[in-house]
């Protein structure tokens, strides 16, 4: 699992951060979708490095990083502004709910793993991860969705 924290945690991030120059940081801050992307990306990454210090230094606290970043990220997910029409306004919000649902399952099962020692959910938060990562995968944004019609 570290390996894929590093992967995760380090990629994300470097190609999403690297992509926004210092000017456009205040742009991004005050475009709330724009933010919580960036937290996400963030998150993510915070995450992988921790996992890196917990598999070679031995930080038990560490353990809890991952469920807890899943967790937070599915909230994120929940609560995530969309930009467009409000018909794909509807549609997507209802995806992301759907996502964050299944992240938080994720983060829920590690946490409950590590704390139970369970080798079925040792099995099922990354059954459940990995769905997170389909619906990522197969999510498109709706028709509409990059249409001026506000915030939601």
């Amino acid at each position: 699992m570290t390996f894929f924290a590093f992967i995760g945690g380090h990629s994300a991030p470097h190609r999403h951060l690297s992509a926004h120059p210092v000017l456009e940081w205040a742009l991004i801050w005050r475009d709330p979708q724009q933010r919580q992307h960036t937290l996400i990306a963030i998150a993510i990454m915070l995450a992988g490095i921790a996992e890196l210090v917990e598999a070679n230094a031995g930080v038990a606290i560490l353990k809890y990083d991952w469920p807890i970043a899943l967790i937070f990220i599915g909230t994120l997910f929940m609560v995530h502004t969309q930009h467009g029409h409000s018909d794909a306004v509807h549609q997507a919000i209802r995806r992301h709910r759907i996502l964050g649902t299944t992240v938080i399952a994720a983060g829920f099962l590690r946490l409950l793993e590590i704390v139970v020692q369970s080798d079925v959910l040792a099995l099922l938060w990354p059954i459940a991860l990995l769905l997170a990562a389909f619906q990522l995968d197969i999510n498109r944004e709706p028709e509409r969705a990059f249409d001026e019609g506000g915030n939601h």
